[in-house]
């Protein structure tokens, strides 16, 4: 869920047996009449093979705003075949300054043609030219 453009926005997976369905589309635009926009796509589960010998990986971004650090990460993990699971980014004011000051979490799939130390020595790289820091950690075990 998220404020996009003053407006509330929000994604939700449900299962639904197919006897179902059509009573819960129906349901659903019911809410239509009350000013709400719904849009609904059936999804099948992501294939397991897909990403068979792929390593997790966490990546944290953090420093000063600027406009690309989004770009730039993302177009390096890209052009290595690396998958984003999942990214989320924002912007707060320091505290004492004001200054604007950028974080982004990311968990990515690494495929097993690339070598993580070469990964994260890139990484660091990117870090470095766009004047941030970049972890890359394992992820937590749930």
């Amino acid at each position: 869920m998220a404020l996009l453009g003053g407006e509330f926005a929000a994604i939700i997976l449900v299962t639904v047996p197919d006897p179902r369905m059509e009573a819960l589309n129906k349901s659903l635009v019911q809410l239509m009449g009350e000013g709400i926009t719904i849009t609904t796509k059936p999804t099948r589960g992501l294939d397991s093979e897909r990403l068979k010998g792929h390593v997790p990986l966490e990546l944290k971004v953090s420093g000063a705003d600027h406009e690309g650090i989004v770009h730039r990460v993302s177009r390096f993990l890209r052009d290595r075949a690396v998958n984003i699971q999942s990214m989320e980014s924002e912007v707060v004011s320091a505290p004492v300054t004001g200054t604007p000051l950028f974080s982004m979490r990311a968990t990515v799939q690494v495929p097993p043609s690339v070598p993580l130390s070469e990964l994260k020595k890139q990484l660091a790289a990117i870090g470095d030219q766009e004047s941030v820091e970049i972890e890359v950690s394992m992820p937590a075990k749930v």
